[in-house]
């Protein structure tokens, strides 16, 4: 989160941080599976332009408050759940090099991460080499997270690691019996 003023090359020694400006928000028609707008336009109510730190700060407000309404939220305290998946399907990498691409991988996510709720892995008889992490991570740590996963990327000559971070969870139990319908369902 931008928490200092930054010097902007439109603005000079004036730009200040995006908190202290006024925004004004233009809501698009569409919609999500549960009513949510789909598009938002954010911008500054003076017409102002939108440096590339004001956009960052945008962003992960909207991540950490615009899908959680309702809720309590402690500022960047909050947590989300990442999947992050990784291959070798192209064979890109030895066998030693993908063991050690999966290892590096594993120790950022049990470093950075919260709870693991999984990981998974092709079996070896398997044609394919792939691996999947499943853990909670606190929504501040999210791009220092994705550029750690970058650099691995990078040096284990990958197009990309794939890291989807979860916007909406609900838990869904079973839905009630209604009364006499009990020999309905079995």
């Amino acid at each position: 989160m931008v928490s200092e003023v930054v010097e902007c090359p439109h603005c000079g020694p004036f730009h200040g941080v995006p908190s202290r400006c006024s925004w004004q928000v233009r809501v698009g028609e569409g919609r999500d599976v549960v009513g949510a707008p789909v598009r938002l336009w954010v911008e500054p109510a003076d017409d102002g332009h939108v440096a590339e730190t004001d956009a960052e700060w945008l962003r992960l407000l909207i991540d950490v408050y615009g899908t959680e309404l309702g809720r309590n939220v402690s500022g960047l305290g909050a947590v989300r759940t990442v999947y992050v998946s990784i291959g070798n399907s192209d064979d890109k990498l030895t066998q030693r090099e993908w063991a050690f691409f999966q290892v590096e991988v594993s120790e950022v996510i049990h470093h950075v991460g919260g709870r693991i709720h999984g990981e998974w892995a092709s079996p070896a008889r398997s044609q394919f080499q792939n691996a999947c992490w499943c853990f909670d991570i606190r929504i501040g740590a999210i791009p220092e997270f994705e550029r750690r996963m970058a650099r691995i990327a990078r040096n284990y000559r990958q197009d990309a690691i794939a890291v989807a971070v979860v916007g909406w969870t609900r838990m869904v139990g079973p839905e009630p019996v209604a009364a006499g319908a009990e020999d309905e369902a079995a």
